[in-house]
């Protein structure tokens, strides 16, 4: 298989070393890292009903009441 000889700083270097795996090849290591597949764009609506059975649901309702509250940006009504 043909290679590429590339320069890096120091900097990049020691990333690249970070990433790498024990027994895995440089080349391996920026395969692995760069061709993850990019993250989806959410949408406000995926994450609809994620806190539904939250045990802390209150609390995380009280303090955004709290919140809005202290801003005066609008009325609260609870």
């Amino acid at each position: 298989m043909p290679t590429k000889t590339i320069t890096v700083r120091e900097e990049a270097y020691k990333l690249l070393l970070e990433l790498k795996k024990e027994k895995e090849s440089f080349s391996d290591a920026l395969l692995r890292t760069l061709s993850k597949k990019p993250i989806k764009e959410s949408s406000v609506m995926d994450f609809f009903g994620v806190l539904k059975d939250s045990k802390n649901l209150e609390e995380i309702e009280k303090e955004i009441l709290e919140e809005r509250k202290k801003s005066g940006f609008r009325d609260v009504f609870a």
